[in-house]
């Protein structure tokens, strides 16, 4: 996920849903956006992608807890 996730940082944060879809959830903390995407798959696994935004909504910082099997649909999504 890292290496997927990477190419994303500076450029817009629609870019990236444009790729993997609406977040789950939004906030804001310490003058920053904060977007996150959760996934479970069938198997339990859990996958949790976390993107904060300077206020023009440009990736500054992401984050994600979970493997490959967990996060592949969003890997594969990125990856395209």
């Amino acid at each position: 996920m890292q290496r997927s996730l990477q190419p994303y940082e500076g450029r817009s944060v629609k870019v990236l849903i444009g790729r993997i879809g609406y977040p789950d959830s939004q906030d804001a903390l310490l003058g920053k956006h904060v977007y996150v995407w959760n996934l479970r798959n069938a198997d339990e696994a859990i996958c949790k992608i976390t993107v904060a935004t300077d206020a023009r909504d440009t990736v500054q910082d992401f984050s994600f807890l979970g493997d490959r099997r967990a996060c592949g649909i969003y890997a594969d999504k990125l990856d395209d």
